[in-house]
């Protein structure tokens, strides 16, 4: 099971893939948790809204046979305040009894490398300073990016795709694909 969770300024999204069948992925569980709802900073961490409902996603997940412990990958991302950070491992920490890895960065030299069916493709930031580009948005082209060049442009010699995230802010962002 992979968990994955984008802490953003607003809002704690998460889902829950089953990586059981390798050759494709399914939606498990998902959930939210909106950062103005004041549970979320209950004293006691097990009253907290976001351990509640993580929880209650994280027992939606089908068990394999007489198997009762999971094993889960978690991949996070976090633009949230520190203090909502520190909440989130602490949940993480009690949910799944050990600490929780390190979130997902932008690299500080903003460069990230995919070999695809269609070739390599390189994603650069072109940031002076690429590691304030927000962790939500670098994995958002990441993600663009591992899908490769749309099948009616794989023809031409150039051609970009432009992301539009629509969030606490409107970015875009593009994609050059090279030959």
């Amino acid at each position: 099971m992979k968990l994955l969770i984008d802490v953003g300024n607003s809002r704690i999204k998460w889902v829950i893939i089953n990586d059981l069948n390798r050759s494709y992925n399914f939606l498990v569980s998902k959930g939210f948790v909106d950062l103005k709802d004041k549970s979320f900073f209950a004293k006691n961490k097990e009253n907290s809204i976001f351990f509640k409902k993580l929880s209650n996603s994280i027992k939606q997940i089908p068990r394999q046979g007489k198997k009762t412990t999971l094993k889960i990958n978690i991949g996070w991302i976090c633009v949230a305040p520190k203090v909502v950070e520190k909440r989130v491992i602490e949940v993480l920490k009690t949910i799944l009894g050990n600490t929780p890895p390190k979130k997902i960065k932008t690299p500080e030299n903003g460069l990230c490398k995919l070999e695809l069916n269609c070739g390599t493709v390189e994603v650069s930031c072109i940031y002076d300073e690429p590691k304030t580009l927000g962790s939500d948005r670098w994995l958002a082209l990441i993600g663009l990016a591992s899908l490769g060049p749309p099948e009616n442009l794989l023809r031409k010699k150039n051609h970009e795709i432009t992301l539009i995230s629509a969030g606490t802010a409107t970015v875009m962002d593009r994609i050059f694909w090279k030959k």
